[in-house]
């Protein structure tokens, strides 16, 4: 008498395929972030940022009151 059947064993298999094939994506994801990364080049200076809000102030004191 054994002590899983067939088609337990296959959909285990199965399943232990589907995990290693997603973490070995993964990680091949990873390693290409990396080399880009790597061999990107820096900024050569850093560009002042200008921000503008077209809101009026009196939203932006209502939405902070909301959220407290």
């Amino acid at each position: 008498m054994s002590l899983l059947k067939p088609l337990d064993v296959a959909r285990r298999i199965a399943a232990l395929a589907g995990i290693v094939l997603l973490l070995a994506l993964a990680l091949s994801l990873l390693w290409r972030v990396y080399l880009h990364h790597r061999q990107a080049n820096p900024y050569e200076r850093e560009e002042p940022v200008t921000v503008r809000l077209d809101a009026p102030s009196s939203t932006f004191v209502k939405i902070a009151n909301d959220l407290s």
